[in-house]
């Protein structure tokens, strides 16, 4: 429950990528959270503390998914500012 509002950021990043014609961001981001990092959380997590890692390993992966969002969004930020990027 407690990574649930960092899952917020993570899709409205991945939706404003989507606006500003970034398909491919906007796809890798919403790849992050269910296949780049639950897949492999749920493959490892339990095996080394049973139950508790299959609880575990969503959080994890919110988190780790909305690290990735802030990278990529903090970038495109600053490409904007500077003016490099002018695809919008």
């Amino acid at each position: 429950m407690l990574a649930f509002p960092v899952v917020g950021f993570q899709i409205v990043t991945a939706n404003f990528f989507q606006y500003i014609g970034k398909p491919n961001k906007a796809i890798v981001l919403s790849l992050t959270r269910q296949m780049l990092f639950l897949v492999p959380l749920l493959a490892f997590l339990p095996g080394m503390f049973g139950h508790t890692g299959v609880w575990m390993s969503m959080p994890i992966a919110d988190v780790l998914s909305t690290l990735v969002a802030a990278v990529l969004i903090v970038a495109q930020i600053r490409k904007l500012r500077s003016g490099e990027d002018r695809s919008i």
